[in-house]
């Protein structure tokens, strides 16, 4: 089978390797499976490809879909050149564990006839059976990916629920297996004190904060691999050194070990991100979209996946609507060319407050009942339109948009010159007059002098 699925005009063209691993970590602590997916140069000159491309560009990056994937879309855009006969990787799962790049991998395959291969077998995406299979493959991984996902976040959430959960040890403190205790350098622990005496001793966080500035004194902070850095300190920092406090209890018979009080200001009840943060996801989502939005906030050092944008979008309030006055009506394609529905826009604030299922008149009838504040419809010349605005709101002014009212000018005036065509192209043509007289009568004309237009005969004396 494999032998039959890889044809001479396969192995005319090149072979991609694709090598990935989702995480730094990973990249740093597995290199034997970075070794096995570098080994598939072998497997493809076994099946007779001379040349072999490895594309690695995407180590330490996750094929889930949140973050931009160069070395993908190299090897996408090579497919879709007809440049490649083969794309290769250790499990299909390399490629993509998201639907929309698995699916466009596949489409692009099948269009130009390339041949996907992994450890175990040679796909052929034009053959229907080997389509299905990698479909399975795919939502397979995908669910896998959901699965760990899910698992991760109830024991974290069960450790929680224990006060066992120690995310990161807070400065002036190191993690103990599940507890916690005082940091052993002297350093920073007299640092962390001189913050509360000063404090107590100025009477506030920002006179705190200009002590320090005034004597050039540094305060810890953690960095991201848990290493303890000095740095110049802003009112935030302190401002939270004194204001969130963890408890410890000494009780063995109590279920909860710590408790920490809540900071409802900046951060929600076992958020993850600030306020600031999520609303700043949640902006950019909106007004770029998607993806679009994904690769703008991992250049805006934001970074955040494509789910987590649609999360941030679904938990924005509504905005607190009013009552619309003048409303569009016009057609939306739920999918285009096969289903439509009826958008109502409010006219006045310029944004969409409503989609129907579908176009008919009834239903348009309804949703123009519940609104009878209603003065003014704007539609289109569809007649289902038309019965609607008349049953649902028959005391409202039907107009037409602006653009409608431009589209119908054009077509009249397309109309208008399709008749007349034949009867312009009769017309004799327009004979222009001669430079010199027409240059005399102007001269004339400036002086005062009256001097009938060329062609016609000059009466009196000097005719």
């Amino acid at each position: 089978m494999t032998a039959e699925k890889v044809q001479p005009h396969h192995l005319a063209r090149k072979a991609i390797v694709y090598v990935r691993q989702s995480s730094a970590h990973r990249v740093l602590h597995n290199p034997e499976s970075r070794a096995l997916q570098y080994a598939m140069r072998d497997r493809l000159a076994a099946l007779g490809w001379s040349e072999v491309e490895v594309v690695d560009d995407d180590l330490g990056r996750s094929a889930a879909g949140g973050v931009a994937r160069a070395g993908f879309e190299r090897m996408v855009a090579e497919v879709c050149l007809g440049k490649v006969g083969a794309v290769a990787a250790r499990e299909v799962s390399r490629f993509a564990r998201n639907s929309r790049d698995w699916q466009q991998l596949i489409e692009m395959c099948r269009v130009v006839d390339t041949v996907l291969v992994d450890g175990e077998a040679v796909y052929a995406p034009r053959d229907g059976n080997d389509r299905l299979l990698l479909g399975l493959k795919c939502s397979l991984n995908e669910y896998e990916l959901d699965l760990l996902r899910q698992r991760s976040l109830s024991a974290r959430h069960a450790k929680a629920q224990r006060g066992q959960l120690v995310v990161a040890a807070p400065v002036g403190f190191v993690r103990d297996g599940d507890r916690l205790e005082k940091d052993p350098d002297r350093r920073v622990q007299e640092a962390i004190r001189l913050v509360f005496d000063k404090v107590a001793e100025l009477g506030s966080a920002r006179q705190a904060l200009l002590w320090f500035h005034e004597h050039g004194l540094d305060l810890p902070t953690r960095r991201g691999g848990g290493e303890i850095a000095w740095r110049r300190p802003c009112y935030g920092r302190i401002h939270r050194r004194l204001t969130i406090r963890r408890f410890y209890c000494r009780r063995p018979d109590r279920p909860r070990r710590t408790f920490a009080e809540r900071f409802p200001h900046p951060l929600r009840r076992y958020a993850h991100r600030t306020r600031r943060l999520s609303e700043a996801h949640a902006r950019t989502g909106l007004a770029r979209g998607g993806q679009p939005a994904a690769r703008l906030l991992f250049h805006l050092a934001m970074p955040a996946s494509v789910t987590t944008l649609l999360r941030a979008i679904r938990d924005l309030p509504l905005p607190s609507g009013t009552k619309p006055h003048v409303v569009g009506v016009d057609d939306w394609a739920l999918r285009k060319g096969r289903t439509y529905g009826t958008i109502v826009i409010d006219l006045e604030r310029r944004r969409p407050i409503d989609l129907l299922p579908d176009r008919s008149a009834a239903t348009l009838a309804i949703w123009l009942r519940r609104e009878p504040q209603i003065r003014i419809v704007a539609r289109d010349r569809s007649t289902e339109c038309a019965r609607g605005a008349t049953s649902g709101a028959p005391t409202a002014v039907q107009v037409a948009d602006r653009w409608h009212l431009l589209l119908n000018t054009r077509q009249m005036i397309e109309r208008w010159l399709a008749r007349v065509h034949p009867r312009l192209k009769r017309l004799p043509p327009v004979v222009a007059p001669a430079p010199s007289i027409r240059r005399t009568h102007e001269a004339r004309h400036r002086r005062g002098q009256h001097l009938p237009p060329p062609g016609e005969q000059q009466s009196g004396p000097d005719a």
